[in-house]
């Protein structure tokens, strides 16, 4: 229900259901899960960040995907954990577009770099497209505020290897939006 809540662009009502789902997981003692709700929240929050553009969403979105990225550690999850620095990245991506910063968006490559590693360990084709693309995207934003040419070849570099990726796998969105990258980092 929180999921529909969040499509509909009502975060507050997702909120509550994921906060109530985390404390029911929490009674029960299912870690999984509460890594699960926590990350959950983190993306709700992100979400609403980028309805909002209050940093402090995105504060807050950093802080449960932290914690579940802490509890993914300590299970040993390498999937999970892929994701869990994906999202991580993701808010420092969105920071840095709200608050431009070379430091910020490195903060973001540095977890989407840590993400890709862990999504190619496990075979998880999907998620190291979508990785490559955001790693494409934080370099296009860095490229941006740097100036620097070499960068953008480094988001192309990346956008084409996702595209290749959701080439393989028959993703005709990923393939459609690694082309709005490829073009974005050539405009």
């Amino acid at each position: 229900i929180g999921t529909i809540y969040i499509e509909q662009g009502n975060y507050d009502k997702g909120l509550e259901c994921f906060f109530s789902f985390l404390k029911l997981m929490e009674e029960v003692g299912d870690k999984e899960r509460i890594a699960i709700a926590l990350g959950n929240i983190g993306v709700t929050f992100q979400n609403k960040g980028g309805s909002t553009h209050n940093i402090h969403d995105y504060e807050e979105a950093l802080k449960y995907h932290n914690k579940a990225f802490q509890m993914d550690k300590e299970s040993g999850d390498k999937f999970n954990i892929s994701v869990d620095l994906n999202n991580i990245g993701a808010v420092y991506s969105d920071i840095g577009k709200l608050k431009p910063s070379v430091e910020i968006f490195k903060k973001a490559l540095d977890h989407f770099q840590r993400s890709l590693k862990l999504k190619e360990e496990v075979g998880d084709k999907y998620g190291t497209g979508v990785v490559l693309v955001n790693i494409g995207d934080a370099y296009i934003q860095q490229g941006k505020l740097s100036h620097k040419a070499e960068i953008f070849t480094f988001a192309i570099s990346s956008a084409q290897k996702a595209l290749a990726v959701f080439k393989e796998i028959g993703n005709p969105y990923g393939t459609a939006y690694c082309l709005v990258k490829i073009g974005q980092a050539f405009a």
